[in-house]
């Protein structure tokens, strides 16, 4: 899938791959052109999973519990719908380029499978929390199995999956990432940090001198269902009243959305680069996406978490658990104005927890090391 949830993780170490000389070509649907045009890498378009299938997908299960929902939608979603469109133009790439190791992130199965059909080794970046990244092997195994078999590969009942090495930018701190007692230790590996020109003019939602920024995003996908777009309503009343500075930034899918009435001490934007608001601010509001989340903490700021769906959840309980945000579950205006006053009152202490986390990110593996120890899975 090219929601940048997924892609934008793997990008690091497909450039990694490329500096050291290698040939690299990223299978992904058409839309990721520009990006990967963008990151100087060689693309091989494929098909691409429709907003209206994936509103499909979810269909009968509103008002389920997310580990119902996440029984139903993960196979369906990530197996009987992405998997099985991408898999033909992964076996044809495979087919006539003859990679020498394939590189996937958790939730795209296609490769699994057409690694193991063509017998090229394959390794995962864990794109997710530890939590549900077992979550994810345990619920898609049968359906991977289906797909195995559709390709005359026998079921191995996610075999070949647990014994992938592995890859990841989640730190210890937010806890332990093998699927299975028997998986292998995952690899612990430092993101690069974004580029921030230092001649870019002062934004105009910059913190002035002894101003305090609150940094609230819900990601670059959110604002497609009703539950969502309320939470973009929720965070605004929530900080309208706090002697802070805001910046809010929507993501595309909230284009078409009215916020309602901005509070003065507030400044929206459809996007900016994480890195460059983490220079000014003191706190992320977020919903908990693994991205805005490592950033977050790669940077020293504490986080207030109130998440939705999808590995938010698990997200949100480990920040809580590393004394460096907290979790506000069920968010109304209410909690999550209270969750802010907490870190804002207590700020050193969960500052220095943050600090503590990003001292021991800053000292996992670059990605020039993995880059080799990636290649060990050739030989």
């Amino acid at each position: 899938m090219a929601l940048p949830g997924h892609l934008t993780p793997v990008l690091p170490y497909a450039k990694a791959l490329r500096d050291q000389g290698h040939d690299v070509r990223v299978c992904t649907p058409a839309k990721a052109a520009e990006k990967l045009g963008e990151a100087g890498l060689d693309h091989v378009p494929g098909p691409d999973v429709t907003m209206d299938e994936l509103i499909e997908a979810f269909a009968g299960t509103e008002g389920m519990s997310e580990e119902e929902k996440d029984a139903i939608t993960i196979p369906r979603v990530f197996l009987d719908l992405a998997a099985r469109k991408a898999l033909p133009t992964l076996r044809e790439t495979i087919r006539t380029w003859h990679p020498d190791l394939i590189v996937r992130e958790s939730c795209e199965f296609a490769a699994l499978v057409a690694a193991e059909e063509a017998r090229i080794p394959h390794v995962r970046i864990a794109i997710l929390h530890c939590d549900m990244e077992k979550k994810f092997a345990a619920l898609s195994a049968a359906a991977v199995d289906d797909l195995r078999v559709s390709v005359g590969l026998p079921a191995d009942r996610a075999a070949a999956l647990i014994a992938e090495p592995v890859f990841t930018a989640f730190p210890e701190a937010l806890g332990a990432t093998r699927v299975t007692p028997d998986a292998p230790e995952p690899m612990r590996v430092a993101m690069p940090p974004d580029d921030v020109s230092a001649s870019d003019p002062r934004p105009s939602w910059a913190p002035a001198d002894g101003e305090t920024l609150i940094y609230v995003t819900f990601g670059t996908q959110s604002g497609t269902t009703d539950r969502e777009r309320a939470m973009y309503r929720t965070a605004l009343d929530a900080v309208a009243e706090l002697p802070v500075r805001v910046l809010l930034t929507t993501g595309p899918n909230m284009a078409e959305h009215p916020l309602g009435e901005i509070p003065s001490n507030v400044v929206v934007e459809e996007f900016v680069p994480q890195a460059q608001v983490f220079q000014h601010a003191a706190l992320v509001v977020t919903h908990g996406g693994s991205g805005t989340v490592l950033g977050a903490l790669a940077a020293g700021l504490p986080l207030v978490v109130a998440p939705m769906f999808a590995d938010q959840p698990d997200n949100a309980r480990a920040v809580a658990a590393t004394g460096a945000g907290i979790a506000v579950f069920d968010a109304d205006v209410a909690r999550l104005r209270s969750g802010i006053e907490r870190v804002l009152g207590d700020h050193d202490a969960f500052s220095k927890r943050a600090k503590v986390v990003a001292g021991e990110m800053a000292e996992m593996r670059s990605l020039d090391q993995v880059a080799f120890k990636m290649l060990e899975a050739v030989t």
